[in-house]
């Protein structure tokens, strides 16, 4: 977006891949004060300028600003537990270190993963809410995957027997444990999707002494190349 030019009829927003261009027409005849720019390459940063037009012609360029495409692996994140909904969070980068719940970051109880399996460092995740396990409608939560991808489920193993939901995903073997006195260790399973697909999430099926459930999700391609980005 950019600011308002008080003589200015419509607007010429222009794009360059190195700094001070040469820049090329991304579009033309603009009549409000933002525009979103598609079909970029993720990672590659792009430098734009705008200009303004009336009838005594056009404007010299604004001063430049730059702009990367960044890939969102999760999207339309939907909890149905919707007294806590606002602790959870789509998130990136899961790392040893990382806050498990959120409503378990602050005072005497943060829960952070200890030991992650290498397979899933850097993956984006659905940082979630420990207290949703007691949430015991059909459905708790949907999303959507925006590229072929596995999302896991990271289970508390004192949950038994799993919720009838999971019955189409996969135990793959891998655990992680978090940072609690007495560690909790987490079965991750796995089921694939396809770019575009709605992953839905079931109950936790279990509220006392377990903890409840987080997501990781990994996509299944090298890049991704496709994405929006607005100019600010």
């Amino acid at each position: 977006s950019w600011t308002d030019s008080m003589d200015a009829t419509s607007y010429n927003l222009k794009r360059a891949t190195s700094s001070g261009g040469t820049y090329t027409i991304v579009q033309s005849g603009i009549k409000t004060t933002s525009f979103t720019d598609t079909g970029l390459t993720n990672g590659t940063k792009y430098y734009y300028v705008v200009s303004a037009v009336n009838a005594k012609g056009e404007s010299a360029n604004s001063a430049e600003i730059a702009a990367t495409p960044v890939f969102r692996l999760i999207s339309n994140l939907v909890v149905n537990d919707t007294t806590r909904a606002n602790y959870w969070s789509i998130q990136s980068n899961i790392q040893v270190g990382s806050i498990v719940f959120g409503d378990r970051a602050s005072g005497s109880k943060i829960y952070k993963v200890k030991t992650l399996p290498s397979a899933y460092t850097g993956c984006d995740w659905i940082s979630t809410s420990c207290d949703s396990k007691s949430y015991t409608g059909t459905t708790l939560a949907t999303f959507t995957v925006n590229a072929t991808a596995t999302v896991y489920v990271a289970f508390d193993d004192r949950v038994s027997p799993k919720p009838q939901w999971l019955s189409g995903w996969t135990d793959t073997g891998d655990n992680v444990v978090d940072d609690e006195s007495s560690p909790v260790t987490y079965s991750l399973w796995g089921k694939n999707f396809t770019s575009g697909d709605t992953v839905s999430l079931g109950p936790n099926g279990q509220e006392k002494t377990c903890c409840g459930y987080f997501v990781i999700v990994k996509a299944n391609v090298p890049s991704i190349n496709i994405n929006d980005v607005a100019v600010t």
